[in-house]
């Protein structure tokens, strides 16, 4: 049976062009010219879709928009000939489907069509497709997206796939910075940082195409409790700062760097993830927002950061000093009861087990640890160049 698609435009013209295209490919197109006679058709007849014009004589498309959201959860997709940002982040949060301008793209309609139809079947919990990616899970969640275990049907790989949050996709702010994780890790070339394969637009939510790392995040592993040898965990260390290096190197700083952020591969590679604090070493933390950005989590913000409200790339050493940290004692640096103890702890960088006295951690070893996690950026390594020096030297005395 033909899904039914309302048509909700007061241009007779444009409706018939685009219920010939719907129903060239199997749809059953109806259309309504005024927009207050929309509401009593859906109710007297099951649609599986609306495209609903925005501007209309009697009531415009977002307030019908609105309304139809109110009674009915039917994916609703915009058409209309003003492409403007505003309106269209106007209608992804009134809850549309997706935005296209007129005149309609033929390709862009029956890609759209049948992804909203098919959204409203599965719903987010059981969504199994994105764009030309099939979901096979659900492999993780942070504070912005989701990430699944994917298949790309185009090049029959598996994938990585970020997608943005529903509930932020129509910020632009939350778009930008998604966008920028994708923009600051395609630009390295390192087989120790992820590699991102392609970003794009779906249901009007914003999605990332990465490597598919097979493994465990580092900090699934130390709260496992699985312990780690001295010589492994300095081979984590070195590969870490060889990734870091590069991209130091490109005139960046990482500037989120936490064992949640590390992958170690079956093949024992460490890949370098979610680069979206990612910025120019020469702009301090939060200056394209005006204030001091602690998107970061605290546990990881170097004390400079904290009391002057900078840092440089002398920061992701103070953080790999920390990660190195937590694999070879097993336990987070620094605990607190709230966010004000926290931070006059890490200024202070006193560590509730010294790595001297963990096992089978040397003289050697705890001191290269602890230059690396010094209060004072002057007294740890200058670049992460010397910091893997350091390590690599370890590796090989282990």
């Amino acid at each position: 049976m033909a899904d039914p698609v309302l048509i909700v435009d007061d241009d007779p013209w444009n409706a018939q062009v685009v219920a010939r295209i719907l129903e060239g490919a199997g749809y059953a197109a109806v259309h309504v010219a005024d927009p207050r006679g929309a509401l009593p058709e859906l109710r007297a007849r099951g649609y599986s879709l609306v495209l609903l014009d925005y501007a209309m004589p009697g009531m415009d498309g977002l307030t019908l928009l609105g309304e139809i959201r109110r009674e009915s959860q039917i994916p609703v997709v915009m058409l209309t000939a003003q492409d403007r940002a505003e309106l269209a982040v106007r209608a992804l949060r009134l809850g549309a489907f997706d935005y296209l301008t007129k005149p309609v793209d033929e390709r862009r309609l029956l890609e759209t069509v049948p992804q909203a139809i098919a959204s409203s079947e599965a719903g987010e919990a059981g969504m199994n497709r994105v764009a030309h990616f099939e979901i096979e899970r659900e492999a993780g969640r942070g504070g912005m997206g989701v990430v699944y275990a994917a298949r790309d049907l185009k090049l029959g790989r598996r994938v990585a796939l970020k997608v943005l949050l529903p509930e932020l996709a129509a910020d632009p702010t939350y778009e930008a910075e998604f966008l920028k994780e994708a923009r600051a890790a395609a630009g390295f070339s390192h087989p120790n940082i992820v590699t991102v394969y392609e970003a794009g637009r779906w249901r009007g939510r914003l999605f990332i195409a990465m490597e598919l790392v097979d493994g465990r995040t580092l900090e699934g592993l130390i709260r496992s409790g699985e312990g780690f040898a001295t010589r492994r965990a300095f081979e984590i260390g070195v590969q870490v700062a060889s990734a870091l290096e590069a991209v130091h190197a490109a005139g960046m700083v990482h500037g989120d760097l936490k064992p949640g952020n590390l992958m170690l591969g079956s093949d024992a590679r460490v890949k370098v993830l979610d680069f979206g604090l990612a910025r120019p070493s020469s702009r301090p933390p939060g200056s394209d927002r005006g204030d001091l950005d602690f998107s970061a989590t605290l546990h990881y913000a170097p004390p400079e950061l904290l009391t002057k409200g900078r840092t440089d790339e002398r920061g992701d050493v103070y953080a790999l000093g920390l990660v190195l940290y937590e694999t070879l004692a097993g336990q987070i640096a620094f605990q607190a009861e709230s966010q004000f103890a926290m931070m006059m702890r890490i200024a202070e960088g006193k560590l509730p087990r010294p790595l001297s006295e963990v096992p089978g951690v040397g003289p050697r070893a705890a001191a290269t640890v602890g230059r690396m996690m010094a209060v004072n950026p002057e007294d740890r390594f200058p670049s992460m160049k010397e910091a893997a020096a350091a390590l690599r030297v370890l590796c090989e005395a282990s």
